[in-house]
């Protein structure tokens, strides 16, 4: 199986060296409905940016295995931890107007938290970006709870005695609790929702009209339902749906790849952004709210993102103005990420 897929690989970087571009759009297609059997995914949207303009987007499969309908580039999915890079660019949003700083510690800010560790007042809103804080990771999402009370951040952590695990800025430690507390941050700052104010000042100006951090404000007809496998492998779909505003910030962006695609050629276009880029001195794949990754010998940025029947990849070399982005609504063969991603991005940046 492994020699095949080194086979098929070759053979497509080989078409698309010497194709024209209808082939090239063929072969991609192709390649992808290849893909997409081989993991057994249900369904799958893939979208590519190339010189900044959209190359490539289309979808695969079907939005549930028990009501069949066709997945599109305007199928919307649970994006995960794709949608700390929009939290991220709320934060940004408001230190460019000045209402905080990247190195605002927390002690300055009125965020009514509980804090058993004293020294959570020293932490600063970059290490929070950068997954430096020290906070713990959130375990227990609770998604069967989907709460959407709009003040569901402010009793969460009202209810929570923060902790740390390491002191702030000593290590790197991957903390979806921090992008949390990042997004309670925008709401106390802001005095409105975070998903209201992430909505007007960063899916908007991106022309992302159907995006949104609240599943129940996705029109019914472009949801699409999550997947897993039973004991047995068989796939099934999920009963929940993995949402709840208390973990809006690390983790509920519901978008498509026709909306992401915006978003992409709008970030690498916007000088502002470039801040984003700069490696952490602290741990150098990441920053401020981007994973780092080297790809045909470019800088790439972007996250990974999986929750409870979803996974998803999103990365751009913007020196290229090229990026790709996958959504599936699958939990399972997660590893087709890496290998449709990375294989794409290849072969763009080599013709």
């Amino acid at each position: 199986m492994q020699f095949k897929f080194i086979d098929c690989t070759f053979l497509f970087f080989l078409f698309l060296s010497v194709a024209s571009y209808s082939q090239q759009q063929n072969a991609i297609e192709k390649y992808l409905q290849q893909k997409q059997e081989e993991y057994q995914l249900p369904g799958l949207a893939v979208g590519i940016v190339k010189n900044g303009q959209v190359y490539f987007q289309t979808g695969y499969g079907v939005t549930n295995i028990h009501f069949p309908k066709q997945v599109t580039e305007y199928s919307v999915f649970h994006t995960g931890s794709v949608s700390k890079l929009f939290t991220a660019q709320a934060i940004l949003k408001l230190v460019e107007a000045k209402k905080i700083g990247l190195d605002t510690q927390l002690a300055a800010l009125d965020l009514g938290l509980r804090l058993k560790d004293k020294q959570i007042s020293e932490v600063t809103i970059r290490q929070l970006l950068e997954h430096q804080s020290g906070l713990p990771d959130v375990w227990g999402y609770n998604w069967r709870r989907q709460d959407t009370d709009s003040l569901a951040l402010q009793h969460y952590f009202s209810k929570k005695k923060l902790k740390l695990k390491t002191s702030p800025g000593e290590e790197y430690r991957y903390s979806n609790l921090g992008y949390d507390l990042l997004a309670l941050i925008v709401q106390q700052v802001e005095e409105e929702s975070f998903e209201t104010f992430v909505k007007r000042e960063v899916l908007k100006p991106a022309n992302m009209s159907t995006a949104d951090f609240r599943y129940f404000a996705i029109s019914e007809d472009m949801r699409v339902s999550p997947h897993t496998k039973n004991l047995f492998g068989k796939v099934k779909v999920r009963k929940i749906y993995p949402y709840t505003r208390k973990h809006a910030g690390s983790s509920t962006l519901n978008s498509n790849v026709d909306e992401l695609c915006k978003w992409m050629i709008q970030f690498m276009n916007d000088p502002f952004h470039q801040q984003f880029l700069v490696p952490s001195p602290v741990y150098a794949y990441n920053s401020l709210g981007f994973q780092l990754y080297r790809v045909g010998g470019k800088d790439g940025f972007g996250h990974y993102g999986g929750d409870k029947g979803f996974r998803s990849f999103l990365m751009m070399v913007p020196s290229e103005e090229t990026g790709i982005v996958l959504l599936s609504n699958a939990d399972f063969n997660e590893d087709f990420r890496q290998d449709i991603g990375f294989t794409l991005m290849k072969s763009l940046l080599n013709h």
